[in-house]
């Protein structure tokens, strides 16, 4: 880093007086950082302090023979003995992380303002946020428990490395250590396990990249392990595996990660550069915030629970359809709001649809139906029994939801995305009965028959659905396709009885022939299959893309595909016709198109595209990939050919894995107390609410500095140059604010609002009121700003310097004192004022407003209301605000989602507005908004 910025002070110091030297420094040079040359911790709060424009010092105690010593006095004058260590006036500040965390609160700005004496630095580029999709920040309790769950596995395989399995746990090792090093825990079984059993336990947030270089470690040895083992070496394979656990073992118990320390060395010999920490150093303590907002526990006055109708304008009696609203923080109280009841959705019903789909495909491996030398029967037993019991559970708490909130239950019935989950209900009783069938002929067709009849009628209410309502393009989901999935699945089931069972099923004198029962169900979902995969096609070419808890609904084009080339079979006259269709060309071309989508899809994690949500619906990918496994599976039996074996036992396994890992979100989701809650809303105007939840976390910081701003210049000793330099600072960061604020009641008065009161006219009309009550207050202090700007600019050539400067210090300390009295007022009037519109009118855009409108009124915020110079000023106090970083990503993603043409102008305001770091961790989420000029850009057409 260039020294311009700073003053780098030498310090040569012995036992006997580096303390009183270090005294010294620290009382000579009112900034002073303690540092190393190689230290990225150092490297990232000298480049902040430049960025601020600090004037300070910098004493490099590697560069000197007694870093001991330095070391061990800091100690004594500071009890810190690691560096960085920040000393202003005498104090000392911490660490980088310790001033990072100060600046996010609002704590160290004024303490740096006397000494913001430069011209800021330019901010510095970042090429990259992270390799692949590892986090910048993970939890370092959590990597250290899957370090022990390692040393664990790896002991074990030791132990029992005569045996013939050990070589596919070895294997299972290397691919955990892969996901590790793709994408941290998230994919990781060991890490999500971890993840499960610390999930009431605070995380120790430690920065990403030293533990992706330790995984990528842990990746070479267990590659060479594996190779040993699969190449009949165990013993040579033990030997590494030793070694792996030796590694392990250090940071399970001494917390010592000899990865992190090779990395630690990599940067001291600049084989990598400092700046890497640079995304976790600045986003550390929005996880922390995150973390504790979500875990804080809130209580609530009784009637945060009970209907409150809004009334209407010389309205006297509440009617059904009036504005009914609950006075309570609507994101607080979801956070608490736990209920097994009012919040099993039917989505619910996906978990043990999935978990019977992997039971079946082991039963398709099991002795009745030889593969590979491996039975899965057991297998197939022990999940079917857990599919079983989990259904059971959740339609006794469905039924009950459907008896106690019968309108949670319509409203799903209804929904054109949620009701396709009522077919995971249906794909489950057939599947539990073709697992049930071998045991109990009759019991097994019963299910068969109930499964079928029920998602033939839900295909019936579907349909008519499309046909008689009228449907907004952009519930064109492909979820839509687990109408036919189901039918596929039917259509396999009473094949199954016809080909396997016909002698003792029950036919009511022979009336009854099951392939042609199968065959009616086969059309219907095939003529489906094609039409719906035909729209969602289309749509998904023009969809925007920007909500993540949809996009797992790809995954049912592969489910559909690979369920094809199964029913197909089942549905055939005899057992011997199957076999014969299983080799003509529509069998094997739908194999081919199931294969084709499961490549496809698969590159959406490639790309990370897809993610795990905290979301029901991630349970389609381990079902569909289970389907698609069977579909692979009975190919091969078909085929027997040495290709399509080892392409059976890779989608098996895969579809193991995935199923595994989904079911360890999912505990941790239950671990963790976010299982049972509402699930999270948001659309195009969630802006609105976002841009509150910033003003939320500024004002009481800002009010604070205020009054610390107002003291200093008042202080004695405070020059009319320092005055003047700390009030033109202090006026710009106001003017952002005062501006936010008229540009977010612009977007409410003109836009927002009047489009919710043509639902009810004459809504609230109070908030008008205190919208013109708060907006004179701003006026005033706008004109007293502008006051001030004029006064500076006509005095900036004044030769008489001194005066000049008295005079302008003179009114800038008029602006302070008049803000010092009032801002507090103003501050709590206003945050009454956002809860108050939250409570009342914008209940209106949650509750009534069809996405089609939501999409025109953030179109016309953006376009309309505000010019680029407006919302320049809100990006950069809205993002900078905002204490969540998933916050930061939503409020871009509802401009993509409502002008998803204008995403690169949205990309090159954020870009001009936002720290690199955050601007790169944005672009994560959203690539689609990476402006012409800079890497992964690409023209919108």
């Amino acid at each position: 880093m260039a020294s311009n910025y700073y003053v780098e002070v030498p310090l040569d110091v012995d036992a006997s007086n580096a303390t009183d030297k270090v005294k010294e420094v620290v009382a000579t040079h009112p900034v002073v950082v303690f540092s190393k040359t190689t230290c990225p911790f150092c490297f990232e709060l000298k480049r902040t302090l430049n960025t601020m424009g600090v004037e300070y010092a910098v004493v490099e105690v590697d560069k000197s023979a007694s870093m001991a010593a330095i070391q061990k006095a800091l100690g004594e004058v500071s009890n810190i003995t690691t560096v960085p260590n920040l000393f202003v006036a005498g104090k000392s500040y911490g660490g980088c992380v310790d001033v990072k965390a100060r600046l996010f609160h609002g704590k160290l700005q004024t303490v740096l303002a006397p000494y913001q004496t430069k011209v800021p630095a330019p901010e510095e580029e970042l090429k990259r946020h992270s390799l692949f999709y590892f986090p910048e920040t993970v939890n370092g309790n959590a990597v250290r428990l899957a370090s022990f769950f390692t040393f664990v596995h790896a002991v074990l395989c030791c132990i029992f490395y005569r045996h013939s399995a050990t070589r596919w746990a070895v294997l299972a090792l290397m691919i955990d250590f892969v996901a590790r090093v793709l994408y941290g825990g998230t994919y990781s079984l060991m890490g999500m396990l971890a993840n499960v059993v610390l999930s009431r336990t605070a995380p120790r947030f430690v920065a990403g990249p030293p533990k992706q270089f330790a995984a990528l470690c842990g990746v070479f040895f267990s590659v060479f392990a594996s190779g040993l083992f699969l190449g009949d070496e165990p013993v040579g394979g033990c030997i590494v595996l030793v070694l792996l656990a030796g590694a392990a073992s250090l940071e399970t118990i001494f917390d010592f990660c000899l990865g992190c320390w090779m990395f630690g060395l990599a940067i001291r010999f600049g084989f990598v550069s400092p700046s890497i920490y640079r995304p976790y150093l600045n986003m550390r303590e929005e996880k922390v915030y995150a973390y504790n907002f979500t875990h804080q526990l809130r209580t609530f006055p009784a009637e945060a629970l009970q209907n409150q109708h809004l009334l209407a304008a010389g309205q006297t009696t509440p009617t059904p359809v009036d504005l009914i609203r609950k006075v309570r923080p609507e994101l607080e109280f979801k956070l608490q709001d736990i209920d097994l009841i009012r919040h099993t959705t039917v989505d619910f019903f996906a978990i043990p649809m999935a978990v019977a789909t992997l039971a079946f495909m082991f039963q398709t491996v099991s002795a009745r139906y030889p593969v590979v030398d491996f039975d899965g029967g057991y297998a197939s037993q022990v999940l079917i029994v857990i599919a079983v019991v989990l259904g059971g559970l959740f339609a006794i708490l469905y039924g009950a939801r459907t008896i106690v909130y019968p309108q949670k239950a319509l409203k799903e019935w209804y929904h054109p995305l949620a009701s396709n989950y009522f077919s995971a209900m249906n794909i489950l009783v057939v599947l539990i009965g073709l697992c049930y069938i071998q045991r109990n002929h009759v019991g097994g067709m019963t299910l068969i028959w109930i499964g079928a009849i029920g998602q033939m009628l839900l295909t019936v209410f579907k349909v008519s659905d499309w046909v008689y309502r009228r449907w907004s393009e952009d519930w064109e989901s492909p979820v839509l396709m687990m109408i036919p999935v189901g039918n596929f699945i039917a259509a396999i089931g009473f094949g199954t009885i016809h080909q396997e069972y016909g002698h003792s099923a029950p036919n009511f004198k022979n009336d009854i022939q099951y392939n042609q029962l199968g065959r009616l169900w086969f059309g219907v979902a095939m003529l489906f299959a094609l039409v719906l995969f035909t729209i969602t096609l289309r749509r998904t070419f023009h969809d925007s893309k920007v909500d993540n808890r949809h996009r797992v609904g790809l995954w049912v084009w592969l489910a559909t595909a690979a369920a094809v080339g199964p029913a197909y079979l089942s549905v055939y006259q005899s057992a011997a016709g199957a076999v014969a269709a299983g080799t003509d060309v529509f069998y094997q071309s739908m194999w081919g198109i199931a294969l084709f989508f499961f490549t496809i899809l698969s590159m959406g994690y490639v790309r990370g595209f897809f993610s795990y949500t905290n979301d029901l619906s991630m349970w389609i990918v381990p079902f569909s990939l289970a389907v698609f496994a069977i579909n692979t599976i009975q190919y091969y039996r078909l085929a027997t050919d040495g290709l399509f074996l080892g392409l059976a036992i890779i989608t098996g396994a895969v579809a193991c894995a995935s199923q595994a890992v989904t079911a360890a979100h999912t505990l941790y989701m239950f671990a963790d107390g976010t299982l049972w809650v509402p699930k999270a809303k948001w659309g195009p105007l969630s802006f609105l609410k976002l841009t509150h939840e910033a003003f939320r976390f500024y004002l009481p910081q800002l009010e604070a500095r205020i009054g610390e701003l107002n003291a200093l210049t008042q202080a004695n000793g405070t020059d009319a140059k320092t005055t003047q330099r700390l009030v033109d600072a202090f006026v710009t960061e106001v003017d952002d604010l005062l501006k936010a604020f008229e540009i977010h009641s612009a977007h409410e008065d003109d836009v927002a609002f009047p489009m919710m009161r043509r639902f009810f006219p004459g809504l609230v009309p109070d908030v008008d009121a205190e919208h013109e009550s708060l907006h004179a207050t701003v006026i005033g202090w706008k004109a007293l700003v502008q006051e001030y700007r004029d006064t500076s600019r006509a005095h900036a050539g004044d030769a008489e310097a001194g005066g000049s400067a008295a005079t302008v210090a003179t009114l800038g300390q008029k602006v302070l004192s008049t803000l010092a009295a009032d801002f507090g007022a103003w501050s709590t009037a206003v945050q009454a004022h956002l809860r108050h519109e939250e409570d009342s009118i914008t209940v209106v855009a949650r509750k009534y407003l069809p996405l089609e409108l939501a999409r025109q009124v953030t179109h016309a915020c953006f376009t309309e209301v505000a010019t680029a110079e407006d919302w320049a000023v809100m990006f950069r106090f809205v993002l900078a605000s905002l204490p969540v970083f998933q916050w930061k990503i939503r409020y871009v993603k509802a401009f993509v989602w409502g002008v998803p043409e204008r995403a690169q102008e949205i990309g090159l305001i954020v870009y001009r507005n936002v720290d690199r770091a955050t601007w790169l961790a944005l672009t994560q989420e959203l690539p689609e908004i990476i402006p012409r000029g800079l890497a992964g850009h690409q023209r919108l057409y």
